[in-house]
């Protein structure tokens, strides 16, 4: 199956979360057209953390890389759905403790994935994230590089992966 590939960052996580903590600012979206109205979304602009790897991810794969961070509250669940605004994402779950998965579906068949940080093949499969029972801290790299490409190109001793 091609949904997830497992990666790893050098950055801490305490550290990277602190630095959105100081610098996020809020984004008023149309909630009406929104899969998920309860989720809070974040721009990160002014992270420098974020933007260093922002700046990693685009020289790496060679393509447009939009950093947001999103909370997705205790008690909510993310619809099932394929991402329209990009090709693939890179997700940095920066809760410390247990969370909720993410969900693939392909046919049938549902394929449950416990990750910290990954490259989600979101573009090409729906998927979905069940209820969660504290706030989902999710730093998101959207990748407009198909998931195939992204994958390649992070293998050079970046990443490692996980079906």
């Amino acid at each position: 199956m091609d949904h997830i590939a497992k990666h790893k960052i050098d950055f801490s996580y305490i550290n990277l979360r602190d630095d959105i903590d100081r610098s996020k600012v809020e984004i008023d979206y149309d909630k009406t057209t929104a899969l998920n109205t309860n989720w809070k979304k974040y721009s990160l602009e002014k992270c420098e953390l974020v933007q260093e790897l922002k700046t990693f991810y685009q020289d790496v794969l060679g393509c447009k890389v939009s950093p947001l961070y999103y909370v997705q509250l205790a008690g909510d669940s993310v619809e099932k759905h394929i991402d329209t605004s990009c090709k693939s994402s890179i997700n940095i779950i920066l809760n410390d403790g247990s969370h909720a998965p993410i969900n693939f579906y392909q046919g049938d068949e549902k394929y449950m994935y416990f990750y910290r940080c990954a490259l989600l093949n979101v573009g090409g499969y729906y998927h979905d994230v069940p209820v969660s029972h504290t706030d989902r801290l999710v730093l998101r790299f959207a990748l407009q590089a198909p998931f195939e490409d992204a994958r390649n190109k992070l293998k050079e001793g970046v990443m490692y992966e996980s079906s």
